[in-house]
């Protein structure tokens, strides 16, 4: 009986062993997902501020034309 007992003791231990394994593999896969997840959605959060930064940019653009506009008509 003893034997039978050593036996059943360790086929539960690699049991629960190969499961710590598979779960610490899924736990791995998953922080590895939220970790690119986070990355990208940096990377749209920086390409958003440059547009908009551009986008802030363009009355200022149009205000020195109109002024260079008027410049030249002034001239001619």
């Amino acid at each position: 009986m003893k034997k039978n007992k050593k036996i059943l003791l360790a086929v539960v231990a690699a049991i629960l062993v190969a499961v710590i394994i598979v779960i610490s593999a899924f736990v791995s896969g998953y922080n590895s997902l939220v970790e690119k997840n986070e990355a990208v959605e940096s990377a749209q959060a920086q390409v958003a501020t440059q547009l908009q930064r551009r986008a802030d940019l363009i009355p200022n653009f149009v205000a020195s034309v109109k002024g260079y506009t008027d410049y030249e008509q002034s001239t001619y």
